[in-house]
């Protein structure tokens, strides 16, 4: 019990400090179809204006924030009238489709944050040592019914 008890703190301290090593990141230009604008930002960008839901890239991507891999976040405002879930959908990073890790649910008339993950193990699987462009959609699903409400144009990111 005791060494589980010591193995459970290293492990605990090994995880704190890979998530407080200084960040490395990179700014990134956003290109929007649907508002057919391209924007280059060391701040906010919005992806997304859509039937009362915003979604905002909140800063640069993070290339060390996260164990499991580089990440960028995101700031979703909900004043739809209902409850949502915001996710991502048909992403790619350097044209190799992958999952990135995002689902973010927000109640009418608030704002959530979450994070695009993408995974060592899928970047590394595509040889990708570089991110260079990401490009993603957004599905809004209703958070009760989980029926899909609509999915968003791709939006590309570009480092």
């Amino acid at each position: 019990m005791k060494n589980l008890k010591r193995l459970a703190l290293i492990l605990a301290t090994v995880m704190m400090f890979f998530t407080l090593t200084a960040c490395q990141s990179t700014t990134p230009t956003v290109t929007n179809p649907e508002t057919n604008t391209s924007t280059t930002s060391k701040g906010e960008v919005e992806l997304v204006n859509r039937d009362g839901v915003k979604i905002i890239l909140v800063g640069n991507l993070d290339l060390k924030g996260n164990v499991l891999g580089p990440q960028i976040k995101v700031r979703v405002e909900n004043n739809s009238g209902r409850s949502i879930i915001v996710q991502a959908r048909n992403t790619s990073v350097n044209g190799f489709s992958m999952d990135a890790i995002m689902s973010c649910s927000v109640n009418n008339g608030e704002k959530g944050y979450d994070t695009l993950l993408f995974l060592n193990s899928d970047l590394n699987n595509a040889g990708i040592t570089n991110i260079k462009t990401i490009k993603t959609a957004f599905a809004i699903i209703d958070g009760n019914t989980w029926y899909t409400l609509s999915t968003t144009d791709s939006v590309t990111i570009n480092f």
